[in-house]
């Protein structure tokens, strides 16, 4: 987003050094230019400096604007806060990935190969006395005297469901004025379900492995409500900071939080063993989620465990694709390691014949998902 101030100097008075500095929000990180400005003000002029910051998903309200004013000989004539009411609101929709082929019984408007009623062309078979009259091949019966009945490709609804990661490793971040992993798939899911939902498709939603059926899929504006309330206020979404430790005091003050999973502004305790808990909730999802289901996996893939997630629900004859946001474009050892190992995770289910979709989150998702189709 970009922000643009002008300052007028309202006076009678040339200030000959005035020094600008912009409120910014804590969480929201400068992607260029500077909030900060220094300038010489002739009586009446004006002069605008302008800097970009990362949107990120939420309500963020701007602190009050300083000012200070030098004299020549370097002393500060006079400092002021000025409170102009400024607040950054983030929350906009996107195109999302088609869904693949796997449907309910419900009518809806995934193309399908068996025949029926629909828009599309599907076959031509044996006339029954049952058929409707508009379903008749009027034009084949003119030029042979034979009844015969088109079929058309039947349109159906497809479950979905949503499943964010919500692991620890998944509360990374590149850098502590960046979005969180985490966030970003939440965006990603939560712009996903608005498409799908519209589309009048059954959508669940879950946190992998905190609570991977969240939300049942389902549809309708109370099931809609019911979706929000959890990309917002859901548990598995609060990260639970560790107890400072001696390892953490001793840590270069320049170092990556990507090298180091316990300097990041965000993280979950390490508890990513595949342990009794995570089987018992990919059990209840397996359970719950009809065979003709799909899943959208939303994960940095920061490490093994999501790929094995998908290959499990692959297995059980679940479609699943992959949305990824990229959170390792950093320039350290560290983060370029890191980088090189997701690259190989990627590259690895999609010779499984997963789709993913490999999000720079410099760009917009909307990009990434038009380039990934």
């Amino acid at each position: 987003m970009n922000v643009k101030i002008t300052v007028t100097n309202t006076g009678t008075r040339v200030i000959s050094d005035l020094r600008i500095i912009d409120g910014v929000p804590p969480e929201l990180g400068i992607n260029s230019g500077s909030p900060r400005a220094g300038m010489l003000l002739q009586p009446g002029e004006s002069e605008t400096f302008e800097y970009t910051v990362t949107a990120r998903q939420g309500t963020y309200e701007f602190r009050p604007i300083t000012t200070i004013s030098y004299i020549p000989s370097g002393t500060v004539a006079r400092r002021d806060d000025h409170n102009i009411e400024t607040i950054l609101k983030c929350k906009r929709p996107i195109n999302t990935r088609p869904p693949g082929t796997q449907t309910s019984k419900l009518v809806g408007q995934v193309l399908t190969e068996s025949g029926g009623s629909g828009a599309a062309f599907h076959s031509v078979r044996e006339y029954r006395s049952s058929d409707t009259l508009n379903r008749i091949n009027w034009r084949r019966y003119a030029q042979t005297g034979e009844l015969s009945t088109v079929k058309y490709h039947q349109e159906k609804a497809a479950t979905i469901h949503l499943l964010i990661d919500t692991r620890s490793i998944a509360f990374r971040q590149a850098s502590v004025e960046q979005p969180t992993a985490v966030e970003l798939s939440v965006y990603a899911a939560e712009q996903h379900f608005a498409v799908l939902s519209d589309a009048n498709h059954h959508v669940g939603v879950g946190f992998y492995s905190h609570d991977v059926l969240a939300v049942a899929p389902a549809s309708g504006t109370d099931h809609t409500v019911k979706a929000k309330a959890a990309f917002e206020e859901h548990e598995a979404l609060q990260p639970i900071k560790p107890a400072i430790t001696d390892r953490q005091n001793s840590t270069p003050d320049n170092a990556d939080p990507t090298d180091n999973p316990f300097v990041t502004d965000s993280v979950r305790p390490d508890f990513e063993i595949w342990d009794k808990t995570k089987t018992d909730e990919i059990r209840t999802l397996l359970s719950s989620l009809p065979d003709y289901g799909q899943c959208i996996v939303f994960t940095p893939l920061l490490d093994d465990e999501p790929g094995s997630l998908v290959k499990t629900l692959s297995a059980h004859g679940y479609g699943v694709s992959v949305v990824s946001p990229d959170i390792t474009d950093r320039e350290s050892p560290g983060a370029k390691m890191s980088s090189q190992h997701r690259q190989i995770r990627i590259r690895t289910l999609r010779e499984e014949s997963v789709a993913v979709v490999d999000w720079d989150t410099s760009d917009p998702l909307s990009a990434a998902l038009m380039e990934d189709l």
